[in-house]
């Protein structure tokens, strides 16, 4: 496939995971297969690791660590811990 040819493919998948009809029905899914089936959904909110259960409850599994990312990273740069 050409460039052109895949940027148009890629644009239009772009297009489609933004729209209100996919993120509705991953959201629904996503319900189903959590709050569903008694289980409670787990996600990266604001820093650390939560549970979310059906009735509104959300616990904190974890708090990560905060972390500063130098702008100047290009890709293919290498992070590095500072600890």
């Amino acid at each position: 496939m050409d460039t052109k040819k895949q940027n148009m493919v890629e644009d239009e998948e772009i297009e489609f995971f933004k729209s209100e009809d996919f993120i509705r029905k991953f959201r629904e899914q996503v319900e189903e297969d959590t709050w569903g089936k008694g289980l409670p959904m787990v996600y990266l909110k604001d820093g650390k690791i939560v549970r979310h259960f059906a009735d509104g409850r959300i616990e904190i599994i974890k708090e990560l660590e905060k972390r500063t990312v130098d702008k100047n990273l290009k890709k293919g740069d290498t992070l590095k811990r500072n600890n």
